[in-house]
């Protein structure tokens, strides 16, 4: 079915969230690849960048979820770029809690997988998300960021 859906994004959303509502997992994140790739707004792009993100991890894919994430950044010009379109105030918004969520969580993958490059990487982005982002949003993410924080402060420092 997804094979045969092409460009329609209205199919490739509810294909993509019929797959993750079954527990697949790897397929509901190719409909969601295809989905962003149709995508013509910065907030549309980093919506579907967070989506990608969040089932890529779900499937292990830990390193495709930081592409996703770097998408999601790069969309909202969270990486100082000011991309065509993007809303000025998408830290200020939901968006900008949701992206600094997903960075906290595959921090957290990174970490549990052995993988110190990505979560270390992962939660400098992170941390720089939660000082722009509004608040109460840094605030609601307080306890996920700090189980992050020390996840990676306990990392073994190579060659250790």
């Amino acid at each position: 079915m997804l094979d045969d859906t092409g460009p329609d994004a209205g199919r490739l959303r509810e294909l993509s969230r019929a797959l993750e509502r079954i527990g697949d997992y790897a397929q509901a994140a190719r409909a969601q690849f295809n989905l962003l790739s149709l995508q013509d707004t910065a907030w549309d792009r980093a919506s579907h960048a967070y989506d990608l993100a969040r089932l890529e991890r779900r499937t292990g894919d830990l390193v495709a979820a930081g592409r996703a994430l770097e998408r999601a950044r790069a969309a909202v010009g969270a990486d100082g770029a000011t991309p065509d379109g993007a809303d000025p105030q998408w830290h200020r918004r939901g968006l900008g809690r949701l992206i600094t969520e997903q960075h906290l969580e595959l921090t957290l993958a990174a970490v549990e997988a052995g993988d110190a490059e990505l979560a270390q990487a992962t939660m400098v982005h992170g941390r720089l998300l939660l000082d722009t982002i509004g608040k109460e949003s840094a605030k609601a993410l307080s306890r996920l960021s700090t189980r992050a924080k020390w996840a990676v402060a306990g990392l073994r420092p190579p060659g250790a």
